[in-house]
């Protein structure tokens, strides 16, 4: 088993949850005008990245409880991440990517929405040893939510659904871990709930990277 050491102590696990995708499909380099009026001076913001592929097996995965991507695949997904918090000027960089071997319990839990198993057996029945700063673990389903970041932590739990757009998906969960709440007026938004939205608001931009500023300086 891969062991990897993630100790979360007392978190809330009340989800901030996404449905299924729908709607416009914007070029993700596309910015909003106060977006592309900001400060071309301004410092770019690299947080660490883990990704993990959630199996029961890493040998021998089952199909019914394990995901079904594979190393590439997140590859491509972190670099569509980057893509499009290019517009923030926030960059992740790779710290560990690779399989996570957990309970078949805990892996049917999170397959019907539930966190509870994953945060409690943490350091009791499954240890992981590479976290960073935004943890992001990918599972077959979730619930009926595309994706999830439970609050109180900066971890989200990322669905093997191809037609959601993975790195739309996996970016609105980022922003969730760095203080954004749901828009809930432009269907083209990353922010927005339900669609495959992907442009970000000025403000929104200026609000992440304070955040991720203040998660480097340590009072985050």
């Amino acid at each position: 088993m891969k062991r990897v050491w993630f100790g979360i102590a007392a978190l809330g696990l009340v989800a901030v949850a996404c449905g299924s995708a729908s709607g416009s499909s914007p070029d993700p380099a596309a910015r909003s005008g106060a977006a592309a009026s900001a400060d071309q001076s301004r410092q770019q913001v690299t947080l660490g990245i883990s990704m993990f592929l959630l199996v029961d097996d890493e040998e021998n995965p089952d199909p019914e409880v394990s995901t079904a991507r594979d190393i590439a695949d997140l590859t491509t997904i972190l670099r569509g991440v980057n893509e499009i918090w290019g517009q923030a000027d926030v960059r992740f960089e790779l710290r560990f990517i690779g399989a996570l071997e957990l309970p078949r319990d805990v892996l049917s839990a999170l397959m019907a929405g539930d966190t509870g198993p994953f945060f409690g057996g943490l350091g009791r029945e499954f240890e992981v040893t590479s976290p960073s700063t935004v943890n992001v673990f990918f599972v077959p389903r979730f619930g009926a939510a595309n994706g999830v970041n439970p609050v109180g932590t900066r971890t989200a739990f990322i669905i093997d659904e191809r037609e959601v757009h993975d790195r739309r998906v996996t970016s609105h969960e980022i922003g969730h871990m760095l203080g954004l709440h749901h828009d809930l007026s432009d269907p083209g938004a990353l922010m927005f709930s339900g669609t495959n939205g992907m442009t970000m608001t000025g403000q929104e931009i200026a609000t992440a990277r304070y955040v991720a500023n203040g998660i480097l300086a340590g009072v985050r």
